[in-house]
């Protein structure tokens, strides 16, 4: 059985991140640890290593832009489990 709190808060405190209600520390302290889950663990991953937008040492817009899709393809699975 999958544990929906874990999934839950992955998703409340990622989509409060990224809505730049929280910072980075915060994402960190409140987001679940401990997980096996694979989702869990990725969306911390591409959240963790999302790259800089342009400038020096920054990535293109459709670079930057193909990242955010896979954080949101990883929510959208992530809500869909919740659902279950």
């Amino acid at each position: 059985m999958v544990d929906k709190t874990n999934l839950k808060l992955a998703l409340e405190t990622a989509r409060e991140f990224i809505a730049g209600k929280i910072d980075f520390k915060q994402l960190n302290d409140n987001f679940p640890d401990d997980t096996d889950d694979k989702d869990i663990n990725e969306l911390f991953d591409l959240i963790e290593h999302q790259p800089k937008l342009g400038g020096f040492f920054g990535v293109s817009q459709e670079t930057y832009d193909q990242y955010n899709q896979s954080i949101d393809r990883v929510l959208e699975r992530l809500e869909g489990r919740i659902k279950e």
